[in-house]
């Protein structure tokens, strides 16, 4: 009986260990704390040719975004395999508009406002493009410039 018992046991923990890396694609997210190299570069719409109108650009940094004219610095970067590379989801923190800029936000008079959270998805399709957005339903084609 002792013998069946450790026989059953030995195929369950072999069954498992085939099972969990099929269904651990999670456990390959990788955090990053600067933008890998195939997502840094100055970015424009797929259509435009460079360097691009500077309201469209998107410049990728080793630790920031400077997009839609707002400069921000790289929280983390979380990278997620996909197809045909690398998925790469950029945490990034904004300053807050001026506290004097009431159409942008902030308040007159108000304490200094805290910053905001961008998250911006850098999806390289090969080494010139890449599709560029806040979230996967807001991905749009990108060309590198440099």
């Amino acid at each position: 009986m002792v013998l069946r018992r450790s026989a059953a046991r030995r195929r369950f923990t072999a069954a498992l260990a085939i099972m969990l890396p099929a269904t651990g694609a999670a456990l390959a997210d990788v955090r990053h704390t600067e933008v890998p190299i195939a997502a840094q570069g100055v970015f424009i719409p797929a259509p435009d040719s460079c360097p691009g109108r500077p309201e469209m650009v998107i410049t990728v940094f080793p630790r920031g975004v400077v997009w839609r004219g707002r400069s921000c610095t790289l929280d983390w970067v979380e990278e997620r395999a996909g197809t045909p590379g690398p998925i790469y989801s950029l945490h990034l923190r904004c300053p807050a508009p001026a506290s004097g800029d009431a159409a942008a936000g902030g308040a007159a008079g108000s304490s200094a406002p805290a910053a905001t959270v961008l998250n911006v998805v850098v999806w390289p399709k090969s080494t010139d493009t890449a599709a560029i957005g806040p979230d996967f339903t807001q991905l749009a084609d990108y060309r590198r410039c440099r």
